[in-house]
């Protein structure tokens, strides 16, 4: 007896239904147009595709429990019973009763009447759970249909996934080959203590580490130095060895070969000394260049962060690049063009000292005098003067962290800011607000500038100021032979972005009062013992000398200095300001 259906399908149009799977190019539009499909052609209302997504069997979609759009969220399947099923599964038909089992999925039993397996082997295998016996008019049709359906399905399974695959590699080549690009761009550096920051902080975003270090050694050293430690100092690094109690980074140096330790147990070939620490992957690469090893780079992960194989692959590479880099900024400075370079910084020293006031401001009842030597040919010792009027002015007077080349040119941007900023700002606290934004983005890594700026009114009796981390001032008050210390009333310049300062006063200048402004190198010099001179015999060398003209107090107390070292050279840049009130 014959059955008119109640959804007339003919062999041509359920081919065409099938055949909509073979356009489907995304995963998740493939996978909801077969789960379409199977309800349409076989009557199959509840239905699971499971498949193998990395080492975990997973559900991909499923009618019963949605659309399942991100892996990361999708329920777990397990794996032993989904293998029992399919063995026993008939694989000619759809809708017969294997047997009353069921399979968990997200801990929940399903019932599971059929198993069609797509594919073959690694992370190609996949199934389709039917959890109900298929409901169509035209059983005979669904025969013929269903195998083909079947071979469809299990095609567009493996091209879907085959190039899921590939364009998975691609983007790892990819994301491998920008950060080898940008590595590129890092690494022009000829500052090696710009460069190892560097390396530090794109090795650590790459593999997304926890910490890390940099461990350098020369050519005649007996023992390695940490150049470069964010959170992992050396002596930990010496917690982790090998079966033969060989530290780790030390194997690394000698065999010169990448090491990716992902666990620290009875079975594994390494162990952590320490057991109160909890490690969960530690990678250690070494620096390679010419054939000789400069060190390693050390990357840690606690509390279950891992390094992949990748990350191994492209931490090697770019630490060959870093060593190359490393090692051209070693020889550069061991052995640069001197003829150019003293050249180049004669012109600098020549700028520099250009943006020096030429002679001492007039303002009434002020006796203005300094002095400034570099270190080197440049320095970055800062000292300004800005008249207001003819009774009052504001003094700058700063230290950029190092001396040389990149001190100087920070000096000279922070001159040009503080000028700039003078002429739109009265608040002393907020031009130093905006100076701290100019040059928290302009400055390099680690580079960071001092400055003490006071305003001086004469007529009103105005002493204002404001300290970003800058060596304290010292105001002889001749009234009593005493000194005052004004001290700092916020951090440093171009360190944090955001910091507020804070303007203090104090009592205005009375005559005889002397104010000195000095750099660190002014007083923390040493005698040839090794004793430093420090900040009390300064001020003590300043009361002596208090009853001299602002001249004189900068030359007697610059000479005091050198009998002090016996004549030897500063090792840092020197700049002393003395104001006295007449």
């Amino acid at each position: 007896m014959s059955t008119t259906p109640s959804r007339p399908r003919t062999f041509s149009t359920l081919l065409e239904i099938i055949a909509r799977l073979q356009s489907q190019f995304s995963s998740q539009d493939f996978y909801e147009c077969l789960m379409s499909v199977i309800e349409d052609v076989l009557g199959v209302r509840s239905a699971t595709l499971v498949g193998l997504v990395g080492d975990e069997w997973m559900v991909l979609h499923s009618t019963r429990l949605g659309s399942l759009r991100s892996r990361l969220r999708a329920p777990l399947v397990d794996a032993d019973q989904l293998l029992e099923l399919a063995g026993a599964a008939p694989q000619d038909r759809v809708g017969l009763v294997i047997s009353d089992e069921s399979i968990s999925i997200d801990d929940t039993a399903h019932p599971v009447v059929n198993v069609w397996r797509l594919g073959e082997g690694g992370a190609s295998v996949g199934f389709i759970l039917f959890h109900e016996e298929g409901s169509v008019d035209n059983p005979e049709l669904v025969a013929d249909i269903a195998p083909e359906l079947r071979r469809i399905a299990s095609v567009a399974f493996f091209k879907l996934v085959d190039r899921e695959q590939l364009q998975e590699q691609l983007a790892l080549y990819q994301a491998k080959l920008h950060s080898i690009n940008e590595v590129g761009e890092l690494f022009g550096s000829l500052d090696i203590d710009v460069l190892l920051p560097k390396l530090m902080e794109l090795s650590l975003y790459i593999v997304s580490g926890e910490s890390g270090s940099v461990v350098l050694t020369q050519e005649g050293d007996e023992e390695e130095r940490c150049q470069v430690e964010w959170g992992f100092s050396l002596d930990m690094a010496r917690q982790f060895v090998d079966r033969e109690g060989r530290v780790v980074y030390e194997r690394v140096m000698e065999t010169a070969e990448p090491l990716l330790i992902r666990e620290f147990d009875e079975a594994s070939e390494f162990k952590l000394l320490d057991d109160r620490w909890r490690v969960s992957a530690y990678l250690c690469v070494p620096l390679i260049s010419k054939g000789r090893c400069l060190g390693v780079v050390n990357l840690l992960n606690s509390d279950g962060g891992k390094f992949s194989d990748l990350d191994l692959e492209i931490i090697t590479t770019m630490s060959g690049l870093a060593a190359t880099a490393i090692d051209n900024a070693v020889l550069y400075a061991d052995s640069m063009e001197k003829e150019r370079y003293q050249q180049s910084l004669e012109i600098a020293r020549d700028i520099q000292t250009r943006l020096y006031p030429a002679e001492a401001p007039k303002i009434n009842g002020l006796d203005i005098a300094w002095q400034s030597q570099s270190a080197d040919e440049t320095g970055g010792d800062y000292f300004d003067f800005v008249p207001q009027d003819e009774d009052s002015l504001i003094v700058a007077v700063g230290d950029v962290s190092g001396h040389g080349i990149g001190a100087a040119l920070l000096m000279a941007s922070a001159r040009a800011g503080l000028r700039a900023i003078i002429g739109q700002e009265e608040d002393t606290a907020k031009i130093f607000e905006r100076l701290n934004e100019q040059l928290e983005r302009d400055t390099e890594v680690e580079r960071f500038m001092t400055l003490f700026t006071c305003r001086i009114d004469r007529k009103e009796g105005v002493f204002s100021f404001v300290n970003a981390g800058h060596d304290a001032p010292c105001v002889y008050r001749a009234a009593t032979g005493e000194v005052e210390e004004l001290g700092s009333t916020g951090l440093p310049l171009g360190m944090f972005p955001g910091m507020s300062y804070n303007q203090k006063s104090v009592e205005g200048l009375n005559s005889g009062d002397i104010v000195m402004f000095t750099t660190d190198g002014v007083w923390e010099v040493n005698s040839p013992d090794g004793t430093m001179l420090g900040k009390p015999d300064l001020i003590e060398i300043l009361q002596r000398h208090a009853a001299l003209p602002a001249e004189e107090i900068t030359r007697a107390v610059l000479a005091d200095v050198a009998e002090f070292t016996a004549g030897a050279p500063p090792n840092d840049d020197v700049t002393i300001v003395v104001i006295r009130c007449e």
